[in-house]
């Protein structure tokens, strides 16, 4: 089903003769000023029928839905594919490093052992016909101290701008983004963690003060949030 929803239905079954597929034709093959841009997110999920209809795109650039009605063209299209092959046997390589004895004088992580485990992991879950047609394999980076920080700026944009409606901004002192940051930061987990941390120590507790504190709506407040006997509280500030 998952293939069919690419390469369009097949014959004999509902929906073959109308050649519908979930692509966007004007998005794949984009235009002569930019070019279509495709993700295929945690591919290493995917079916293997959903695989070989990508191997052809690969192939010759073209994708002809199963009822032979419709062409796509994926010459002038970017292909991305993210996958989480190979995080578990970089993360305890990582973790090994970390656990050595006088790991400052260790020489600097091997990029290319990084780049050679991903490729291992590659090969053990896809063909190498498949492999062998993909351009480039960059290996992310774990997030760090100091991404973490510029996370917690995005979640709290992400939160006055629903806030901006109620005519309430928010910022968050020192000791309150320190803790968000303590209780979010798990390299395992990335960024969905800080997320979970945010609404869990930020965002619950303010709904719950804006509940139970009234304010005239149409006078702008500004809140900050502060760490007061291990909780967050809220104080007018400005």
């Amino acid at each position: 089903h998952y293939a069919a929803a690419i390469t369009g239905a097949p014959p004999g079954y509902v929906g073959s003769k109308e050649g519908i597929t979930v692509l966007d034709q004007e998005l794949i093959e984009g235009s002569l000023r930019k070019p279509g841009i495709v993700l295929f997110d945690e591919l290493e999920k995917a079916s293997d029928e959903v695989i070989e209809a990508l191997l052809n795109v690969f192939d010759n650039g073209m994708l002809t839905v199963a009822s032979g009605g419709r062409t796509y063209s994926f010459r002038n299209t970017l292909i991305f594919m993210t996958s989480n092959l190979g995080a578990r046997r970089l993360q305890r390589a990582a973790e090994r490093r970390e656990r050595l004895p006088g790991k400052w004088f260790l020489p600097p992580r091997s990029r290319e052992r990084e780049r050679r485990i991903a490729e291992e992991e590659l090969l053990a879950r896809f063909s190498p016909e498949f492999v062998n047609r993909i351009d480039s394999i960059s290996v992310f980076d774990w997030l760090d101290g100091d991404t973490v920080d510029r996370l917690v700026d995005v979640e709290l944009v992400r939160l006055n701008r629903r806030l901006a409606k109620h005519r309430v901004d928010l910022s968050l002192d020192q000791p309150v983004r320190q803790r968000v940051i303590r209780f979010g930061y798990d390299r395992r987990f990335g960024a969905r963690s800080m997320r979970r941390a945010f609404r869990h120590l930020i965002e619950a507790p303010l709904a719950n003060f804006l509940l139970t504190e009234p304010h005239p709506s149409d006078e702008p407040r500004s809140l900050l949030a502060v760490s007061v006997d291990s909780e967050v509280a809220f104080r007018p500030c400005g």
